[in-house]
């Protein structure tokens, strides 16, 4: 009825602008399941910081259709993601098309993996997990609902119109490029006319504003920088550098503001401005290095103790390189010397820096930009792409480059591959195509693609030495996307480019700038551009062809080829031309095919919630689930500066996956008055989860560490190794193939001497454990923060609370709260 009702209306308020804005919680499970983004699968979640959120407008002229941006606090956006929450829609009597929503992840690498149905981006997170699905897509659709009432209410008459206003400005401080060296390869004229530096400093803010009183009612703005100031030793849940600084625009600002720090051209982009240092973290210094000396500049390599099977510089490797922040947090925690790097405090600061930078733009004059609502989309086969301009400039299949392998400064891979190695180097160092890795490489796919391909169809890619080949790749099902989608969205004189990947710096000036050109055309005034990165579809990583060709880290994760950035430019300019002309253009293509089924679920499943063996130096008991174990003390605090105090409740817990349908897992509260104080989206808190298994393998630690030095060492091939071990029965051992490739052994005719037989796997198909229930105990700790570098906590009586879903063998839940005693916190 409201959408027939907005539909009549429509006649009376032609061009009339109608602004919704929206937030859902999309937090998800909190432990046991890897984060994504460093593919590291040590890093597992053991609780939460912040509360995750999807953040959403929905545009529309009265009477005619608009479009609806979304900004997540996830890794990226991800297409089965897209079309369940246009199906949940759809459900509730509100029709979006693909076309029209625009999803970009934050990209923080703080946030749940598991819910891409490509296989690639399965690996880590030991498959498809429905419950990070399950709560972005309810998540997603409540923010979407919220905007589409809001929006619908201005139309009914209900609420008024709203106004758009725009401000940018630079902020300084906050970013740092970590392939500095790639940048450099590009044209000393197209580096002259960006004087600000190797990072774009500028931030674009959009506010909604009531059409009558003037109030402000949301804002979205974009800044380059990637959310890693938390590193991958973290495995608390949390937005990082864009889901904190929203969450202080929403305090600042009050209830029912929405406030967006989305993502955009952030592919070469470092949050952790301390820059490209040797770090050794208590570990042997080799002779003549020393702690916090610069790293190489081309390659980001440190000096080694000691040499290695397979290392590819003599000397150096990538291990011990890394950009860190500047920012150490407290000297004191509970009046304790602390020396350990705190990344919560870079977090912190990167966060105030864009918050303080979005609130004087929007108390400088804005600009008022126009009402009119468009858009054009499309969707591209870049496995299969050429230009419609010249048909010899084309795009390649999906494959990953050696640098991919080698990661970056912000999360380093395996030291068995480095950043830097292209075809070149490889040709003049590594034997060409008689690399041992690449006999490995064809080994595997021989396994891993119904159509393995012949090595010459890898030439497409250049100067890319193919690592792993994804997009031939297709058992258990396709590895990589062969079809994307791209946007253009325009509200007035601000014009939205959506894109499924991390542009580079210079990347992204250079399809700003071609698409600015290309509007002035057609139009009389000059857009304001931005980028929405990581929508929709993740294809990894967007460079220049200069900097593709010197293959660091991003540009041997850009999966299409050298050709990539081209093929984006091309067809966005084409959209422009359709939009402002009619003009049609470019080489667009039908959407992926329907989602695939039968996706592969190897994550341990919550099983009975058993009492807690607790050990005092008194007595031993069993504690039940809801007993509190250690009460908060009281806090009297002079709160002198670089310190922190915590005050701690400790609870037998039930397994947090149990609760569902974006609940809270605790509270705190004034024990005054009852009213609520702090909850987990707060930076004040910590919920921290210790899981006691009923039957602890003995083997248990080592195998943990095993899969480690497995990674250090190989990287996500050490996941694909196991992978082809549930295909094969065998795994390899890659350093015996290396050692017998430097005997000068042919590999594939000693497969019985360097691969090792594997156990039976009890769930089939790539399940180390079969996805079988876990039994155990549930230790929690519920933590206030009180620090001298945020906003104080008021002094007064508080008590905290925690609730649970226990879970018994026959799987039936049982709900409970508990609270604490009430404690004080007061200043001397």
């Amino acid at each position: 009825m409201r959408a027939l009702f907005c539909t009549l209306f429509g006649a009376v308020f032609s061009q009339r602008l109608a602004v919704g804005v929206g937030k859902g919680d999309i937090t998800g499970p909190v432990v046991q399941v890897a984060m994504m983004g460093y593919a590291d699968p040590r890093q597992k979640s053991t609780g939460y910081h912040s509360r995750l959120f999807a953040r959403c407008f929905w545009a529309q002229n009265v009477g005619e259709e608009g479009f609806v941006f979304c900004s997540l606090d996830n890794g990226m956006g991800a297409l089965r993601h897209k079309r369940k929450v246009i199906e949940a829609l759809e459900a509730e009597n509100i029709s979006l098309k693909m076309e029209q929503l625009i999803i970009s992840g934050t990209h923080t690498h703080s946030g749940p993996a598991g819910y891409f149905e490509y296989f690639t981006f399965q690996i880590p997170s030991a498959g498809f997990i429905q419950d990070t699905e399950d709560s972005m897509v309810e998540g997603t659709v409540n923010a979407i609902k919220m905007a589409y009432r809001d929006a619908s209410d201005q139309i009914l008459g209900l609420k008024s119109f709203r106004n758009i206003k725009l401000n940018h400005g630079q902020l300084f401080d906050a970013n740092l490029n970590r392939s500095p060296s790639s940048y450099l390869k590009n044209p000393q004229s197209l580096i002259d006319q960006y004087p600000e530096g190797d990072t774009d400093k500028n931030m674009t803010l959009i506010g909604f504003y009531d059409s009558q009183s003037e109030e402000l009612v949301g804002s979205f703005n974009w800044f380059a920088v990637h959310p890693v100031a938390m590193n991958k030793s973290n495995t608390l849940i949390n937005g990082c550098v864009k889901g904190w600084p929203s969450k202080m625009m929403e305090y600042e600002y009050g209830e029912g503001f929405v406030g967006a720090f989305a993502a955009t051209n952030l592919g070469d982009v470092s949050p952790n401005t301390d820059g490209h240092k040797c770090h050794y973290k208590g570990e042997r210094i080799p002779i003549g290095a020393y702690e916090g000396m610069d790293c190489e500049f081309e390659h980001s390599l440190c000096p080694v103790s000691l040499p290695f099977v397979g290392q590819i510089f003599d000397g150096y490797s990538n291990q011990h390189c890394y950009t860190m922040g500047k920012y150490n947090g407290p000297l004191f925690i509970n009046d304790e010397p602390n020396d350990k790097h705190d990344m919560k405090a870079q977090t912190d600061n990167i966060s105030k820096f864009q918050f303080q930078k979005a609130k004087d733009l929007l108390s400088s004059p804005m600009t008022s930009i126009g009402s009119t609502v468009s858009y054009q989309h499309r969707f591209i086969n870049m496995a299969k792409w050429q230009s419609a301009e010249d048909p010899s400039v084309k795009t390649c299949t999906p494959a990953m480059g050696v640098p991919f392998g080698a990661g970056c400064t912000d999360g380093h891979g395996a030291m068995l591959f480095e950043q830097g190695v292209n075809m070149d180097f490889v040709n003049e160092n590594l034997e060409g195509e008689n690399w041992v890795w690449f006999k490995i490489r064809d080994l595997l796919m021989n396994v891993l693609s119904t159509n393995p391909p012949d090595p010459s169809e890898y030439e497409c890619h250049g100067q890319k030495a193919v690592l792993l080949p994804t997009g031939w790749a297709d058992i258990p099902y396709l590895w990589h996307p062969h079809v994307i989608e791209l946007g253009l969205y325009r509200i007035g004189e601000f014009f939205i480019i959506s894109v499924p990947g991390e542009f580079s710096t210079m990347a992204g000036r250079k399809i700003r700038e071609d698409l600015r050109q290309e509007i002035r055309k057609h139009v009389d005034f000059d857009p304001f551009i931005v980028i929405a990165g990581l929508s929709n579809i993740y294809t990894h990583y967007i460079t220049t062809v200069e900097e593709y060709n010197a293959q660091r880290y991003e540009a041997g994760s850009v999966i299409y080829g050298e050709k990539t950035l081209q093929a984006y430019t091309e067809e966005t300019i084409c959209m422009a031309r359709e939009m402002l002309s009619g003009e049609t253009c470019g080489n667009p293509t039908d959407p992926p095919a329907e989602p695939i089924t039968n996706l592969i679920e190897c994550l341990e499943r919550p099983g009975a919630d058993l009492d807690y063996r607790h050990v005092t130096e008194e007595s031993i008991m069993y504690a039940s689930p809801g007993t509190i174990l250690k009460q908060p003390e009281d806090l009297v605090s002079f709160f002198a500066a670089q310190h922190e105090y915590r005050i701690t409740m400790e609870v037998v817990g039930a397994n947090p996956r149990n609760l569902k349908g974006g609940q809270d897992h605790f509270w705190i509260e004034n024990a005054d008055d009852g009213s609520i104080a702090f909850t987990g989206n707060d930076w004040e808190t910590e919920f921290l989860w210790d899981w006691v298994p009923k039957d602890p393998s003995t083997n248990m630690t080592r195998e943990k560490e095993m899969e480690g030095e497995e990674f250090d060492k190989f990287g996500i091939f050490s996941g694909i190794n196991n992978f082809y071990g549930t295909l094969t029965g065998r795994k390899f051992d890659f350093e015996k193939a290396i050692l017998a490739h430097q005997e000068g052994k042919e590999l594939s005719e000693i497969m019985e001497e360097i691969t090792y037989p594997v156990d039976e796997q009890p769930g089939g198909i790539y399940c180390p454990r079969g996805g079988e229930k876990s039994h155990g105990s549930s230790l929690v700790a519920i933590s206030l923060i009180l620090d001298s570098d945020r906003r104080p906590v008021n002094s007064g009586n508080y008590r905290m609370c925690y609730r649970g879903n226990k879970r018994d063998y026959q799987d039936n839940l049982e709900f409970f709260e508990v609270c604490s005693r009430d404690f004080t916190v007061s200043y001397a």
